[in-house]
């Protein structure tokens, strides 16, 4: 697939899920890359659970139906000598709220969550870092709900 690594230095992988995930490619893909040039190696759309027990492969009517437990993502491959992952994560905050519960806009249902797959422990630390300096800003009401 376009977002598997395939040896370049610098380059990591980053999953994010934020409602649909045509929106989540045009905000990444489009708007992010005018921001930081050629950051973006490769993506593909796709699910992802955290449930080890959920199936493998489901079709997208039953990950409509929201009893897979996936969520709809957008796989990215980037080059981190362009940007950094923090840079992906803060980005990602901005164009979707993180607050609304199974929902971003007019899209229902629990394969809309907002979600941050992380594939390294390092990614996991940002990925929190900048989910608590979110959530500060919105308790201190300089983000509004």
């Amino acid at each position: 697939m376009k977002y598997e690594l395939d040896g370049q230095e610098g380059e990591e992988l980053a999953t994010f899920g934020a409602g649909c995930y045509w929106g989540t490619e045009k905000y990444f893909v489009t708007q992010f890359q005018k921001k930081f040039p050629g950051c973006i190696l490769g993506q593909a759309v796709g699910f992802m659970s955290p449930n080890k027990d959920a199936p493998a492969n489901p079709r997208y009517r039953q990950v409509c139906e929201g009893k897979t437990g996936h969520v709809e993502v957008l796989h990215l491959r980037f080059d981190s000598n362009k940007v950094s992952y923090e840079q992906l994560v803060k980005y990602f905050f901005t164009f979707h709220d993180p607050t609304t519960l199974n929902q971003q806009g007019n899209d229902r249902g629990s394969q809309y969550a907002s979600v941050i797959f992380f594939h390294s422990p390092e990614q996991r630390k940002v990925a929190e870092m900048v989910k608590e300096q979110v959530q500060h800003l919105i308790i201190d009401g300089k983000i509004p709900q």
